[in-house]
């Protein structure tokens, strides 16, 4: 994740890499970033979706605009903005297995979020951030609510337009 466009940073003092690692973080770029949001046809599920900002993406990346213009073309302009959307969910790479009461505690506080939002699809864009959603809405009883990756997401609603 955000740690790839750190690279030249954090070796900026090693001669035999300051270089290397600069040129390759310069060309690193997440997904959201790459994609168009123009290009995807308003398919309209019909169905509420709600976004959570991924800490490394919003916060370590500054990137929060990128995703939800994904997620509003696809769904239709039906994006259900969640409550502390920016708020950790818990995961934090290893946090949730190195200090679980907090992490568990945050959890509960984003998934109480997305019941409250009414949505029925919720979508982030880490895979940590969604096993410990997904996790915490079965806890919660909310099966009826789907968490999603960004990627399934956009490519469960339908495909780019050529």
């Amino acid at each position: 994740g955000s740690t790839l466009v750190e690279y030249g940073e954090l070796l900026k003092d090693d001669p035999a890499w300051a270089k290397r690692a600069k040129a390759f973080s310069a060309k690193v770029k997440d997904l959201v970033t790459w994609l168009d949001s123009s290009r995807f046809a308003l398919s309209g599920s019909g169905a509420k979706v709600t976004y959570h900002d991924a800490c490394h993406l919003a916060h370590a990346q500054g990137i929060t605009a990128e995703p939800r213009e994904l997620v509003k073309a696809k769904s239709g302009g039906e994006l259900v903005e969640l409550a502390e959307s920016d708020l950790c969910c818990g995961s934090a790479g290893s946090y949730n297995l190195t200090e679980p009461k907090m992490a568990s505690c945050l959890q509960k506080r984003k998934v109480q979020n997305i019941i409250d939002s009414g949505a029925e699809v919720v979508v982030t864009t880490n895979p940590g951030c969604l096993l410990q959603i997904q996790a915490g809405l079965r806890k919660a009883g909310a099966h009826h609510i789907r968490a999603l990756h960004i990627a399934d997401y956009l490519l469960e609603a339908g495909t780019a337009d050529d």
